[in-house]
């Protein structure tokens, strides 16, 4: 029995999950964080200008 899910709930998988999916899930979620501030050109100014902790998610 699983005691505490939250990481398994931050990458949105089950703690069922095999590390395999565990990988894919992770990669998933970085490409699509970076997706998501390099193809808002607001967000990749505000990147480009002052990193990663100046984005607003």
């Amino acid at each position: 029995m699983v005691k505490e899910t939250e990481y398994y709930d931050i990458l949105g998988v089950s703690p069922l999950v095999s590390d395999d999916d565990i990988r894919k899930a992770y990669y998933l979620k970085v490409l699509g964080e970076a997706y998501q501030v390099l193809s808002d050109h607001v967000k990749r100014d505000a990147y480009d200008r002052n990193g990663k902790g100046s984005i607003s998610k």
